[in-house]
């Protein structure tokens, strides 16, 4: 159904529709945004910001860093509860950092230079490739197929299929920039599967009227595969999105 489509994916959907007379898909439409904006938390998110606004200035701190800290606040607070879609938020935010000035204040054309001035950053653009490459690698299913191919080599015991599924993590960490994407997307539904040919997804089994819970295998590749991405994510520099911009934020302290 279109309500389990994301908003960037629904709106092509939703333009047909509208221009073929469709009216049943206003209704998904309205369902579509309440799944994506939380009023209720938006609105919190905005009051916490509106306090921090309006608060007295601290001594020897100037007005618009404090606002831009008001800013700041409110962003966190809107990503924590989840108000709005992540990239929604951080529009809003550099939007509200360029329009109130708090960049630059009494020059609204630098305020917006500074406000969007991470978009012309090679680091950040790195970061976004990576991701681009990421999800062609697990959309085309080749994250899936070195996966399947490192278990079928090193498969034969235990230890070897902790080893295959590290190595298919530790070749994909240059990739994929996202240890979470790697795991979640790849490592994790592969340790699965088997898991669950083994008879061992840790599921509850009554046998003789006593309950067990099947443990063994799955314990062990599920704790090496957790070690092992957040060991791959460290080995290179598009292992994880931080790194890169660690190494940025380093270089601008003159560490390099």
């Amino acid at each position: 159904e279109i309500y389990t489509l994301s908003l960037h994916d629904a709106l092509p959907i939703l333009r047909t529709h509208q221009m073929s007379g469709d009216t049943s898909v206003r209704t998904g439409w309205k369902a579509l945004v309440s799944t994506e904006i939380k009023p209720v938390a938006l609105a919190c998110a905005v009051g916490v910001g509106v306090l921090c606004w309006v608060a007295p200035t601290p001594a020897g701190l100037p007005d618009n860093a404090w606002h831009l800290f008001a800013i700041f606040v409110a962003t966190v607070v809107a990503i924590i509860s989840k108000a709005a879609p992540m990239g929604t938020i951080a529009i809003a935010a550099m939007a509200l950092c360029a329009g109130t000035q708090v960049l630059a204040p009494g020059d609204p054309s630098t305020s917006a230079k500074v406000a969007l001035s991470g978009f012309s950053d090679s680091v950040v653009w790195l970061i976004v490739s990576a991701f681009f490459v990421a999800r062609s690698v697990i959309d085309s299913g080749l994250g899936r197929r070195m996966a399947l191919g490192f278990v079928s080599i090193f498969g034969r015991s235990t230890l070897g299929l902790a080893y295959g599924l590290g190595l298919t993590d530790l070749v994909l960490s240059p990739f994929i920039p996202s240890n979470t994407a790697r795991a979640g997307g790849i490592i994790y539904p592969v340790t699965k599967s088997i898991c669950q040919s083994h008879e061992d997804d840790g599921a509850e089994v009554t046998r003789g009227g006593v309950t067990k819970r099947r443990n063994g295998v799955g314990n062990y590749l599920m704790l090496t595969g957790y070690t092992m991405n957040l060991a791959a994510s460290t080995m290179f520099l598009t292992g994880a999105a931080p790194n890169a911009m660690a190494v940025k934020l380093a270089g601008d302290q003159g560490t390099h």
